[in-house]
């Protein structure tokens, strides 16, 4: 897939794969997020989610900033995953309660539905702080669900 970079002299597509090729440096990587996020460029959801995933922390960070200007689908599941089990767990949080969209709404309650459990837990945690109420017959059904854990998770979801 080509997606548009903005560059001195307009935009200019780029394969999606190529990110990396193009823009080596992680430094690099970081600041072409923050300008494609500063522009509003939602076609770029493919390159935060993998830069998401990234081993180099700060490149994480930028993205999560990223993601959260952009939004989509594209970039649940890693915040999710950076949110379980990662040193920027507080900041993956935040940045999925940022999030805002309807796609990204869409994905979150299709995890906290069939994902794993460990990924369910964090997205029950989370939908209270996000304020969706279209997440209220979702929380619902999981509190009546055999996942004792999950089932608290969503009823301590829905007081508050």
């Amino acid at each position: 897939n080509a997606r548009q970079l903005p560059s001195a002299d307009g935009p200019v597509l780029v394969e999606e794969d190529l990110m990396e090729i193009i823009v080596p440096a992680a430094d690099m990587q970081a600041v072409v997020l923050t300008a494609l996020a500063d522009a509003g460029q939602t076609a770029a959801a493919a390159q935060v989610a993998a830069a998401l995933k990234s081993a180099d922390g700060d490149l994480r960070l930028a993205a999560m900033r990223a993601a959260v200007r952009i939004g989509g689908s594209a970039v649940v599941v890693p915040l999710v995953e950076l949110a379980v089990r990662s040193g920027e767990r507080q900041q993956a949080r935040e940045a999925l309660m940022l999030l805002r969209g309807s796609e990204a709404a869409a994905a979150l309650a299709r995890l906290a539905v069939d994902g794993p459990p460990e990924q369910r837990a964090v997205v029950l945690e989370l939908l209270p702080d996000r304020n969706d109420r279209a997440a209220v017959p979702m929380l619902l059904a999981v509190a009546g669900g055999p996942d004792r854990t999950l089932a608290t998770a969503a009823w301590k979801a829905l007081a508050r």
